[in-house]
């Protein structure tokens, strides 16, 4: 197919451009080069993002071919003739794409014609019975007749292939996490399931419309399945035979039809069996025998939007398209719901979002390792299941694996039929959960992934379910499960989960029970840890969603011992950690124009990759997962080459570099080196118990505490109606002061003795400020409470307490470094809140008696700054008016030079010799990246240019470069060349900040001198 405004966007074979199974690279592209070739208006090529393993660069420098090890699709290309745009095979294709939800855009082309279209946004409504794409949030450039000369570098293919088309400036409106497939279907439902719930007249109870909602959509899939009747020559889908025998041609009209209803459900689960119909109770059935279920025939009529009025949406979607995790995920929050409609915490009930669903998938159950189902046999367990999330990927994995082990055989991509389909879901897949409804519904999942990938003709013929219930998907607290179940011990491939982090009022799992089960015992009795230690019993590799401050930013001893043992008798491969994203990963997004609601589910999680077997010391990978746009907007996570750590196995079990995780969450690079060459010096905690030693008068604690009802209390008057500092309003930077309030209690848990509130006192807060630790030093007495941290010091030695506030406060340099340390030792700061500290974290601080040694180096100061300016901001908003937009704003020509400055003087520290020295070369400015080209070799003759230029300039620069073989797929790309007499390296980057800031300069010149080094210079 010859696509020359393609090629010049950088379209290609070599850059990801697939037109058959032919050209496909791996397996992911081998399926969905199918799947879009099956659509109702089959797709001619598709481009796919790639991606390269990082161990095989040395590889690609030296022009060996290396393959993708995998791909995401991106763009779907459809010729087409020029009057097809907006058509019903159009709409029913634009229904399709966005219903899958797994690419960016669509390109149509015809004779003369191009339109591109925005595949991550419905089609809008038009009146009550129709929907268009004519409309500017999905049509991405205006209709353009002169084809042969389109080259709209908006649109060129390195966008795409490094995941940074949505960032660019014209299209970072054109995306909404809110109007994703599953997010914009449940937004619907949980208006619908309101409504229908706060009916006066309605009779059924909540579960009971749950129920009928979730089964309504697994029929609306069944009837979009449709085959070709031999018989008239005419389309119908599955259902037909049964409706026709009660003279209607969809469910919605048995809803209307006394009776009917139910004589369907019936039908169903006779030719289903395995309880994928006959979910209701008989109670239940008794109820919806008698309601009026008129109100569920109008959301199936769907003419009718409740939240809108307006004509609604199921023509927008496609549901034989829908992925079949969508059910799960629309219960998850049904069962959320009905729990804050009632007023209960339900904390044990977390939303998983689907995009880390994927991710993990993908980490354990790689697409590019089918042998691992080589036998038909891998074995899934999650012990807190849900509403089967986690177990409709692992299925639909392991039915990706049969098809691929089979293409292999036979060159065919052909999915199991149902024979072989039920068989792999009935001995593979199992799961245990307390909430029995929530098992119920991980089995109709189960039903609509097993049902999308079989041909019509099948589900009818002769289709009989095992009762997954039996056996398999259990409604039953896991620790009940598992001590019933040891025999399973270690028989599980893979035990994947989201498990609770608090005990609820169903279930939780005892210190008795854990030691019954596996002879174990978790620190601080962390029921998520509980849930590891099972899974660790059960599963040969375990991947399992873990509180981050609970598992590995914790310090106490008993947390460091529990860490050094998981290190120890398990293989921890990688561990992504998701801290940064607290604000937003489990936590629902406020829409626009609707009321703000208290935010849940704000809670910092690592994913933990366990092989079930003794390390043997390897590294262990860190990937810290930063706030993106995307991300943000719960489509995909972007890792990057700056996000992957390696963590040493000996720093990674020894307490005194316990700071390396925090470091890491901070950049990592040389901050960890800063915080250890700082670690080593006497602390503020041990200074102050020297000059205690010396003179009993010094003191240093907490303020009072007035404590609960029922502790044992005491009076203390000279607290009680006394000025005491408060925490707001916050502490004045301004003018260095806190503010005060009168305390009225009269009684005190611990008052603190009274000599504590003597001046000369220095009051330090454990809430950080905006730019420094809060603290004022006070000539009179003062009463503080446990919020804050006092050092009361006897009135001969005011010198030696002001020393302390000069160093800590009023020392801009001293002040930024003591800063900087908390933030990369408090297990609190930046974890579990973004500024809160406890009183360890000031005893920590390092303070040895010559101040000298508190001098910093260029290199640590530059870290310093790096970190109390930018990298504090990580796991704050994005958004223009939040303070992390600073990381994502757009880089300064001034910035870019400072940037090259500490790039050259960090490698000419170590090669300037003899007239040679690395020096800044051309920089090429585009819309979204930036090339900054390095060279070494005479001083001075390297040429220095500031170029404007289009993304096509950078993708014929990348093209220009030796050995760029998977470049185009990367947003961070280094390149080394020979050019002129110059050895020169290629950064090609992003122009976000946090990419081109000055300790990334250091981290960019530390890689290229270790490649530089292995490459014998």
């Amino acid at each position: 197919m010859k696509n020359n405004f393609l090629h010049k966007l950088g379209y290609t074979t070599q850059t990801g451009l697939v037109h058959n199974l032919n050209e496909a690279q791996n397996n992911v592209e081998r399926l969905y080069i199918e799947e879009a070739q099956k659509l109702n208006t089959s797709a001619n090529a598709v481009f796919f993002r790639r991606y390269y393993k990082e161990e095989e660069e040395e590889e690609e420098k030296e022009n060996i071919e290396v393959l993708p090890y995998f791909s995401v699709p991106s763009v779907c290309i459809f010729k087409q003739n020029d009057s097809f745009f907006n058509t019903q095979p159009h709409k029913e294709l634009h229904a399709a794409l966005w219903s899958a939800g797994k690419i960016d855009i669509y390109i149509i082309y015809g004779e003369t014609r191009i339109d591109i279209i925005n595949a991550r946004k419905p089609a809008k409504r038009v009146g009550n019975d129709n929907v268009t794409l004519d409309h500017e949030d999905l049509t991405l450039i205006e209709p353009q007749t002169a084809l042969k000369e389109f080259e709209d570098a908006r649109f060129a293919a390195h966008l795409f292939g490094s995941g940074t088309f949505w960032e660019q400036s014209d299209f970072q409106e054109r995306i909404d996490g809110n109007s994703q497939p599953y997010a914009f279907l449940l937004d619907y439902l949980m208006a619908v399931r309101k409504q229908l719930i706060e009916m006066k007249a309605w009779k059924l109870k909540a579960i009971t419309v749950d129920k009928l909602l979730i089964t309504s959509i697994l029929i609306k899939f069944l009837e979009e399945i449709k085959y070709k009747d031999e018989n008239d020559n005419k389309y119908k889908h599955t259902l037909s035979e049964i409706y026709k025998k009660y003279g209607i041609e969809t469910f919605e009209e048995g809803l209307l039809k006394e009776g009917v209803c139910l004589n369907i459900l019936e039908d169903l689960s006779r030719e289903f069996n395995g309880k994928v119909f006959n979910t209701f109770e008989e109670e239940e059935l008794t109820e919806i025998d008698k309601a009026d279920l008129t109100p569920i025939a109008k959301f199936l009529r769907a003419d009718i939007d409740v939240r809108t009025t307006q004509g609604f949406i199921w023509k927008q979607y496609s549901f034989k398209h829908l992925p079949a995790e969508v059910i799960s995920a629309i219960y998850e929050n049904f069962i959320q719901a009905e729990a804050e409609r009632k007023g209960e915490k339900k904390k044990g009930v977390v939303y998983t979002p689907l995009h880390l669903v994927n991710l993990l998938v993908d980490e354990v159950m790689p697409l590019d390792q089918p042998e691992l189902f080589k036998n038909n046999r891998f074995r899934v367990l999650d012990p807190a299941c849900g509403s089967g999330v986690f177990l409709v990927a692992a299925y639909k994995r392991m039915l990706q694996w049969w098809t691929i082990n089979n293409w292999k055989e036979t060159g065919k991509i052909e999915y199991p039929d149902k024979i072989i389909a039920k068989e792999i879901l009935e001995e593979n897949i199992f799961g245990v959960d307390i909430e029995k409804v929530a098992a119920l519904v991980s089995i109709f999942g189960l039903t609509t992934a097993f049902l999308e990938k079989l041909k019509p003709t099948e589900i009818w013929n002769n289709l009989k379910f095992k009762d997954l219930s039996k056996e398999n998907i259990h409604g039953i607290n896991f620790i009940d499960w598992a001590k019933t179940n040891k025999e399973e011990k270690g028989k599980f491939d893979l035990v994947i989960g989201n498990p609770p982090f608090n005990p609820s009022e169903n279930g939780t799992i005892t210190n008795e029970d854990l030691k019954e089960l596996c002879g174990k015992k978790v620190p601080r009795n962390k029921l998520a840890l509980k849930f590891l230690a099972a899974a660790l019993l059960f599963g040969q590799k375990v991947c399992m969603i873990i509180p981050s401050n609970v598992f590995l930013y914790n310090k106490e001893n008993s947390s460091h011992e529990y860490r050094k043992e998981i290190f120890t008798k398990y293989t921890i491969e990688k561990i992504y950690d998701f801290t940064h994203l607290r604000e937003s990963l489990f936590v629902k997004q406020h829409k626009k124009g609707t009321p703000a609601k208290k935010k849940t589910g704000r809670t910092p999680v690592v994913a933990l990759l366990v092989n079930n077997q003794p390390s043997n010391h390897q590294s262990i990978t860190h990937i810290v997962v930063k706030r993106e746009s995307l991300s943000e907007q719960k489509m995909r996570f972007e890792i990057d080459y700056y996000d992957k750590h390696k963590i040493r196995w000996d720093w990674a079990i020894d307490e005194k570099k316990h700071f390396i995780w925090k470091s890491n969450l901070l950049g990592g690079g040389r901050l960890f080196h800063l915080i250890y060459r700082l670690s080593l010096f006497e602390t503020l905690k041990e200074f102050i118990e020297k000059k205690k030693k010396e003179n009993p008068e010094w003191l240093y604690s907490s303020g009072y505490k007035i404590g609960g009802e029922n502790t044992k209390k005491f009076s203390a008057n000279y607290i009680h109606l006394k000025p005491t500092i408060c925490t707001k309003p916050k502490f004045d930077e301004l003018n260095n002061s806190f503010f005060t309030k009168t305390e009225t209690a009269k009684e005190f848990e611990a008052p603190r003795p009274e000599s504590l509130y003597n001046p000369p006192l220095l009051i330090l807060s454990e809430v950080l400020g905006a730019t420094k630790i809060p603290m004022q030093l006070f000539k009179t007495k003062q009463i503080f409470n446990i919020s804050f941290v006092g050092i009361s010091a006897p009135k001969k030695e005011e010198k030696e307490l002001y020393e302390i506030y000069e160093r800590l406060y009023k020392n801009e340099e001293t002040s930024n470094l003591y800063r900087t340390f908390i933030l990369a030792n408090s297990p609190k700061a930046l974890v579990y809140h973004e500024t809160s500290i406890i009183k360890k974290d000031i005893d920590n601080l390092p303070y040895p008696h010559d101040k000298k040694y508190l001098n910093v180096s260029k290199e640590e100061a530059i870290i310093i700054s790096d970190v109390v300016n930018s990298y504090h901001h990580l796991g704050k908003a994005i958004s223009k008016n939040s303070d992390g937009h600073i990381l994502h704003t757009l880089i300064t020509p001034k910035e870019l030079q400072e940037f090259g400055n500490v790039y050259c003087n960090t490698l000419n520290d170590v090669y300037e010799e003899g007239g040679n020295s690395w020096q800044v070369g051309e920089i090429l400015n585009t819309p979204t990246f930036i090339s900054y080209q390095f060279g070494f070799g005479k001083k001075g003759g390297l040429k220095s240019d500031f170029m404007e230029g289009s993304e096509l300039d950078l993708h014929i620069l990348l093209n220009n470069l030796a050995s760029n073989q998977g470049a185009i797929h990367r947003r961070i790309v280094h390149k080394y060349q020979h050019i002129d007499g110059y050895d020169c390296v290629f950064l090609i980057k992003p122009k976000n900040r946090r990419y081109w800031l000055q300790s990334i300069a250091l981290r960019d010149a530390d890689d290229t001198f270790m490649y530089l080094k292995k490459a014998g210079y």
